[in-house]
């Protein structure tokens, strides 16, 4: 299954897991799951490190950078 990552869930997913339910945790972690995220997911969480909404440290795109890294993803434009 393809499962296309809302801003949040990627966030938190990647920074705060304890924040992610078990069940969303148990789909991300599947290995039988597709993880996608559009390319407006990462325009977002630029704009809520812009507006102090959430700390995507040392910098957001140094954390987008780690984030992709960490777990790959499909883009979906």
């Amino acid at each position: 299954m393809i499962l296309l990552l809302d801003t949040h869930i990627w966030i938190r997913s990647v920074g705060s897991p304890d924040r992610v339910s078990t069940r969303v945790r148990d789909a991300l972690s599947n290995p039988e799951n597709t993880l996608a995220l559009s390319t407006v997911n990462v325009w977002e969480a630029l704009l809520l490190a812009e507006k102090g909404r959430v700390d995507l440290a040392p910098d957001p795109w140094s954390w987008i950078r780690m984030a992709l890294a960490t777990r790959p993803m499909r883009e979906f434009p």
